[in-house]
C-alpha cells in the first residue's frame, strides 16, 4: 500500500527551504516540487536580517523569539549541509539628523538590548550627525543557502523541477495526489506566484517590488553593513549590495535607471569613496497589507499557506516554519491547528 508523504511543499524559494528542512529535522516525509525560476525574489534579496526597525528605533515583530530561532537554525544547516551561507555582520546606522541622534541616545538609556555605538566608523562613511550600530545582525547568503538545499534534497530523491498546476491536484478521500505522490499536505511557499492562483483568492498577498545594486570598492571596510536608509552589505570578494527600492503593486521585474540613481545618490550621501556597478537586479517580494506573514489553512482541505514573508523572510522564516509544523502535529492528535492569530490565514479567510 503506498504510504504518504507527510507534506508536499510547492517553491523552493528561502520559505519553502527553511520548511522543508525543518520538515525533515521532525522527522516528516517531504517532497518539495519547484520551476526553477531564477528571477524569484529569493534569488535577488541581498538576504539581511536585523532585529530593529529602524523608523522608529524600535525592535522588530517578535525580536527576541525569531532572534533565537535564527541564530541557532542556520548554524545547524550550515553544519547539517556542509556549506556556508550564515554571515553574522554588525549594522552601522548612519543617523540623519540631530532629532534621529537623540532617539537613539533615549532607546539606549531606555535599555533597549539591541542598538549601541560603534567604537569607531570606518574610513570614507560622512556620517555628521553621529552613528549608532546594532551588532546582532547579519545576513544568509540566499542562493547558496537554497543551493545546497536543493543538493540535500536531490540526493534524498526528494525533490522535482516542475511547474505546479492546480487544477491537476487529486483529492483521494482526506488525502492529495499532487505531481503523483500521494500526501497528507500540499503547502504552496511560492511567493508572489501564489497570486495566480485561485487557493489565494481570498488572501490580501500583494507584490513589493524592490531592486538591488551589486558594486565594488577596494577601500570599503568587509566586516560590517552600512545604513542611513539605504544599506550597502559586504557580500562576497570586493562585492557589496547596494539597496533596496520598495515599491507597492509593482508586477514588472525589470531594473529601472531612475531607481540605480537614486541609489547610488543616496549612497553618496553616506560615502566618500566611489563605488563601482557590476549587477542591477529586481524582484517581486510577497508581503501582506498588515505586514504579517500568511500561514496555515486555506479553504481547501489539505492545502496551506506559508507565504507573504516579505521584507524579513531571513530572520522570520525558521521561527514562522515551526509554528507551522507545531499546527500540523496539533492537527494529527486531532486539535485545532492553533497557529498564532497574528499569522494564521484564519485572519483573512471568510467561515
Amino acid at each position: 500500500m503506498e504510504q504518504p508523504l507527510d507534506l508536499v511543499i510547492i517553491g523552493q524559494g528561502l520559505a519553502g527551504s527553511v520548511l522543508a528542512l525543518s520538515a525533515q529535522k521532525r522527522g516528516m516525509r517531504t517532497h518539495v516540487i519547484d520551476n526553477n525560476y531564477s528571477r524569484s525574489a529569493s534569488m535577488v534579496a541581498a538576504g539581511m536580517w536585523n532585529p530593529v526597525s529602524f523608523r522608529r528605533i524600535i525592535p522588530v515583530w517578535r525580536a527576541d523569539e525569531t532572534m533565537e530561532t535564527l541564530e541557532t537554525w542556520y548554524p545547524e544547516m550550515e553544519a547539517e549541509l556542509e556549506a556556508s551561507f550564515y554571515h553574522p555582520k554588525p549594522v552601522i546606522r548612519v543617523f540623519p539628523n540631530e532629532a534621529y541622534a537623540v532617539l537613539w541616545q533615549q532607546r539606549t538609556e531606555e535599555g533597549m538590548p539591541w542598538v549601541a555605538y560603534p567604537e569607531s566608523l570606518p574610513a570614507g562613511v560622512k556620517a555628521p550627525f553621529g552613528a549608532g550600530v546594532v551588532r546582532r545582525a547579519g545576513f544568509v547568503h540566499i542562493p547558496r543557502f537554497i543551493a545546497a538545499t536543493r543538493k540535500r534534497l536531490e540526493q534524498q530523491n526528494h525533490f522535482t523541477q516542475a511547474e505546479f498546476k492546480e487544477e491537476e491536484v487529486e483529492t483521494e478521500g482526506e488525502l492529495l495526489r499532487v505531481n503523483g505522490r500521494l500526501t497528507k499536505r500540499l503547502v504552496i511557499a511560492t511567493g508572489t506566484s501564489a497570486l495566480q492562483l485561485e487557493a489565494f483568492r481570498e488572501l490580501p498577498l500583494r507584490t513589493n517590488k524592490g531592486e538591488v545594486l551589486d558594486v565594488e570598492s577596494d577601500v570599503l571596510p568587509r566586516d560590517v553593513t552600512m545604513n542611513n536608509g539605504k544599506w550597502l552589505l559586504p557580500y562576497h570578494d570586493k562585492v557589496y549590495k547596494l539597496g533596496a527600492s520598495y515599491e507597492w503593486q509593482r508586477s514588472d521585474e525589470e531594473p529601472t535607471d531612475e531607481v540605480k540613481a537614486a541609489l547610488l545618490e543616496k549612497a553618496a550621501a553616506m560615502l566618500d569613496v566611489p563605488l563601482k556597478v557590476t549587477a542591477h537586479r529586481a524582484g517581486l517580494r510577497p508581503t501582506v497589507k498588515d505586514r504579517r506573514a500568511l500561514v496555515g489553512p486555506l479553504k481547501m482541505r489539505g492545502w496551506y499557506s506559508f507565504n507573504g514573508l516579505g521584507t524579513r523572510g531571513v530572520l522570520i522564516a525558521p521561527y514562522l516554519a515551526e509554528k507551522l509544523l507545531d499546527g500540523f502535529e496539533r492537527e494529527d492528535r486531532g486539535e485545532a491547528h492553533g497557529i498564532d492569530g497574528e499569522i494564521s490565514t484564519d485572519r483573512y479567510l471568510s467561515s
